[in-house]
């Protein structure tokens, strides 16, 4: 079913990327102020959730996991053609949860500084299948869990977060903390 929404959007690409096409040639002899963009973007949230509905109800054999690797092998490679396709970026949102493992206590709080996400504490929604089909890995995260500070800590309004380069083929690993306010995305040059 993914694969078939993919196809429906690689159609509303196409007719948008000629509507801004066209437009270009005509704003060229027009004085008009609006702007039409070609895509650039393409935003998966979260890849997770249609792999769980379509494979996750199914039961757990081994019949099951090896249809949903192909299946997220082959949603990863018709983004990877889109992307390719119209030069285009993709971003997608996979889903973490608890590993069910050595789960700290409420008292004894830690955070996973590894950033491995199969390290224990946390684990990938779409497990090692999806890891190998990334080439670009960035992991985003609170410095401090907002779900643990206290009220009085919230009133100071600040959303530190940190972006961690986490992956990637042509970069080494790196963190950024960045806020979120009313203007956007913004790094923070302190922490």
């Amino acid at each position: 079913e993914l694969l078939d929404t993919l196809d429906q959007l690689e159609n509303e690409i196409i007719l948008r990327n000629s509507d801004a096409a066209a437009y270009k040639q005509r704003e060229n002899t027009s004085n008009s102020s609006t702007k039409r963009l070609p895509v650039r973007l393409i935003v998966v949230d979260s890849i997770a959730a249609p792999i769980r509905r379509d494979f996750d109800m199914m039961g757990s054999s081994s019949n099951t996991a090896v249809h949903r690797a192909s299946a997220i092998f082959q949603i990863a490679k018709r983004l990877k053609q889109l992307a390719y396709d119209y030069q285009l970026a993709v971003v997608v949102v996979n889903q973490v949860g608890s590993s069910g493992g050595n789960k700290p206590s409420k008292n004894d709080f830690q955070r996973n500084n590894t950033l491995d996400i199969h390290d224990g504490e946390f684990t990938a929604s779409l497990g090692t299948a999806w890891q190998y089909c990334v080439s670009t890995r960035i992991v985003l995260e609170h410095e401090d869990d907002p779900h643990r500070l206290h009220q009085e800590d919230r009133s100071t309004g600040s959303s530190v977060r940190m972006a961690t380069l986490a992956k990637s083929m042509v970069s080494k690993r790196t963190k950024l903390p960045f806020d979120l306010t009313k203007q956007g995305l913004c790094e923070v040059s302190h922490v």
